[in-house]
């Protein structure tokens, strides 16, 4: 599916490549210059010139290559350094999760759009359970790989339309749209599984990640997204208070 917010010239030269456009390209500009030839000759001379025919053809055969080539890659390059600079200002640096700004972006729209279309949305606010214990005794530095290691896990736990996000310091966030509690539970309970899994490990030892979730769905008597927000909070809170390293769910 073409993405509608980029020029078209864009879209498909990130869908098919540099090479396969200056063909088209090519190709096009031959066809239009036999075309036109031709046409010139029948209109001109009553009679198709062998010569001018093919003289018509290699020329742009020659010169589109040459030209559109050198722009259009010079297109694709100022497409992708753009996709770049736009990946950098909606991603944490250390964690390659979204920012928190970005989030904000799209919580916003989602609860918007959720009311709307009367669809699910669910919500997850996740905290590290004793993090400040972890940079005492390793250090700042295996502190920031231990977020690293646990941001990899989640990313590779949710889907494609879920927004991952540092929401500050040893805080995330994960947005589900159009998801109801039990589909979202499914999903980090699944995280928790890999963490329990895969501990981070340092100097022959192994730190095991626990984390509190507070987990929580937007209801009808929601008016704004500040409401989902409180009530996943509110969650953690409860999880945090029952112990921690386990998953706590808003049904109000």
């Amino acid at each position: 599916m073409l993405d509608q917010s980029k020029p078209l010239l864009r879209v498909l030269l990130r869908k098919y490549g540099v090479r396969s456009i200056t063909l088209a390209v090519t190709l096009l500009a031959v066809t239009a210059s036999a075309a036109i030839t031709t046409l010139i000759l029948i209109v001109a001379e009553g009679a198709i010139s062998p010569v001018g025919l093919l003289i018509s053809i290699l020329i742009p055969s020659i010169l589109a290559p040459l030209f559109s080539g050198r722009n259009l890659s010079l297109i694709h390059k100022l497409d992708l350094a753009e996709e770049r600079l736009h990946l950098l200002s909606i991603t944490d640096e250390l964690t390659q999760a979204y920012n928190r700004r970005y989030f904000f972006e799209r919580v916003q729209r989602e609860f918007s759009r959720s009311l709307r279309y009367n669809t699910a949305l669910s919500i997850a606010i996740i905290d590290f359970d004793h993090f400040k214990d972890i940079n005492d005794e390793y250090g700042h530095l295996i502190g920031d790989a231990v977020l690293k290691h646990f941001s990899e896990i989640c990313l590779g736990c949710i889907r494609e339309v879920d927004v991952f996000a540092r929401y500050g310091g040893d805080e995330f966030v994960l947005l589900f749209p159009e998801t109801d509690l039990p589909r979202s539970m499914e999903c980090l309970a699944r995280i928790l599984e890999e963490l329990e899994q895969q501990p981070f490990q340092v100097q022959e030892k192994s730190i095991k990640i626990m984390i509190s979730i507070g987990l929580a769905a937007i209801l009808p008597s929601m008016n704004n997204f500040d409401d989902l927000l409180l009530a996943a909070d509110s969650s953690l809170y409860l999880a945090k208070k029952q112990g921690g390293n386990q998953i706590a769910m808003s049904r109000t």
